[in-house]
């Protein structure tokens, strides 16, 4: 997916990218920021309904569009999506892995706190007090 200056970004950047997005905006507005709960798998925090339904072959216009209706609607985010990419673009993608599940937020939802089971959802208070530390 390219997003405004024809970056390119992979669902496996992307999905812990909007992870973090989710947690820093909760932390900092103190407010959901999508109607999709973020679960833990073991490849780390997942947004199901993003990662199905992405389309990763979307022209840089149509994504420049959203861009644009997000900056539009809420710069408050596009601030944090723009602090998000900065600080992961140069990073491989399994080390932003690895960062998103070093965490008590993503540790309290994952197989072993839900009864060997994965899809767990991460509850906005872990990650809430995840981010406040």
């Amino acid at each position: 997916m390219y997003i405004r200056y024809n970056i390119f970004i992979k669902r496996t950047l992307l999905i812990p990218g909007l992870y973090d997005v989710y947690a820093n905006w909760l932390y900092s507005q103190k407010e959901i920021l999508t109607t999709e709960e973020p679960k833990a798998i073991e490849s780390g925090p997942q947004f199901w309904r993003v990662y199905n339904k992405i389309d990763m072959k979307m022209p840089a216009s149509e994504t420049k569009q959203y861009y644009d209706s997000i900056a539009a609607f809420n710069p408050g985010v596009i601030a944090i999506i723009k602090n998000v990419l900065r600080k992961y673009i140069d990073i491989d993608e399994r080390r932003v892995a690895a960062i998103m599940k070093n965490n008590d937020a993503y540790r309290n939802a994952d197989k072993d706190h839900n009864c060997g089971k994965w899809n767990k959802v991460i509850e906005p208070k872990d990650i809430y007090l995840w981010k406040k530390d």
